[in-house]
Parts: C-alpha cells; sequence; structure tokens
C-alpha cells in the first residue's frame, strides 16, 4: 500500500486525468439539465414543457446527492490508487452513465427542434452543453474498445502516424474532429464496429 504523502497525492491525480474528464462531462450533464428547468418558459408547446418539465424534475430530486456521489467516486479512486489496484471499474461506470445521459439529451434535442419555442436561448445552450460531453462519450467508448482489442493484440483503431497511442486524450482529439472538421480525424477504423462508431457521431452531435 502507498504511503498517504503530498507526492503520492499529486501521482494520484496526475495519473487519473481521464477520471476528472469524465467527471467534467457529468458536470455538463447537470448544467444541461439545470438549464432545460431553467428555460422551460420558453417552450409553447404543453407536450415539450412536459418533457422538459420531467427533466427538471429529475435535476432536482438528483442534485442533493450529486456532490456525495462525485465525492465517493473520488474517494474510492483514491482508495484504489493507494492499494495498487486499478480504478478501471470506476471509470467504466462514469462512462456508461455518461452515455445514457448523452442518449437522453439526444432524445431531448432532437424533440426540442420539432417543438414550437418563444424566442430565447434553450436550444443554443444545451448545444453549447452537448457537444463536449458527446466528445467525451464517444472519446471514452472508443477508448474502451480499442484497449480491450489491444489485450487480445488486436486493435480497432489505426493511427496515421503509427503510433501505438494508449492514451485516452487521443481518442478524446480523434472523437472532437469527427464532430468539428470532415477531413481525417488522424485514425482509421480497422474493424466494421468501428467504422460504424466513427460514423455515428456526427449524426449524433448534428
Amino acid at each position: 500500500m502507498k504511503p498517504l504523502t503530498v507526492t503520492s497525492l499529486k501521482c494520484w491525480f496526475g495519473s487519473n486525468t481521464l477520471l476528472f474528464t469524465l467527471l467534467f462531462a457529468v458536470l455538463l450533464g447537470t448544467l444541461f439539465e439545470h438549464e432545460t428547468g431553467a428555460h422551460i418558459a420558453e417552450i409553447s408547446s404543453p407536450f415539450g414543457r412536459h418533457a422538459a418539465e420531467f427533466v427538471d424534475y429529475i435535476y432536482n430530486w438528483t442534485q442533493p446527492y450529486k456532490i456525495f456521489f462525485v465525492g465517493g467516486v473520488l474517494s474510492i479512486s483514491m482508495l484504489l490508487y493507494f492499494c495498487d489496484l486499478s480504478n478501471r471499474n470506476v471509470t467504466d461506470f462514469l462512462g456508461v452513465l455518461i452515455c445514457i445521459s448523452s442518449f437522453l439529451q439526444i432524445l431531448l434535442l432532437n424533440f426540442l427542434l420539432l417543438t414550437p419555442m418563444r424566442e430565447g436561448s434553450l436550444l443554443l445552450t444545451q448545444l453549447l452543453l452537448f457537444l463536449p460531453e458527446i466528445t467525451i462519450a464517444f472519446g471514452w467508448v472508443y477508448f474502451r474498445m480499442d484497449m480491450k482489442a489491444r489485450q487480445k493484440d488486436s486493435h480497432h483503431i489505426k493511427f496515421e502516424d503509427d503510433s501505438n497511442s494508449t492514451d485516452a486524450f487521443d481518442y478524446f482529439y480523434i472523437s472532437a474532429k469527427q464532430i468539428l472538421v470532415f477531413e481525417s480525424s488522424g485514425a482509421i477504423a480497422t474493424t466494421k464496429l468501428m467504422r460504424i462508431n466513427l460514423g455515428a457521431i456526427r449524426p449524433c452531435a448534428g
């Protein structure tokens, strides 16, 4: 077991960039829920307003517990680090949670696009919060799929610079380029499953 020192805490912080990135996506999802509730008055359709009110209800119901959730995640991650154990299950749990949250947000955004809206900033605000969250969600999916394949001496993604990267941020970078630009993302899908995933992000973000 590692000793609890300032140096070891810095090492824990530095070795958990993926965890903090996923927690940032959780924060974006929380802000998305908050903004939905704050702009309910902009939705003129009764059915659309009811959908937004349901999101607001979930936000208000879970809000008091989220600080404990984040504290628990950080505490468990720290405990695992100092016990020389992997925190992969923790990051996998967060990744799945973010993917579910992003899917529900996609449904709400597409529903709001078809709903008559009064003049306001709801959709723009939602989009600005949604884009980085969906980028992180897909980046995590690419990362986990490829890491699992690499454990079997295979891979789902081949980087164009021939690097054998295992850094999660390379996969977030691929995800961001898939959303923001229509040129090469710097990687090539080597399996049909990954080609589907790489192609799915633009319709989700668009």
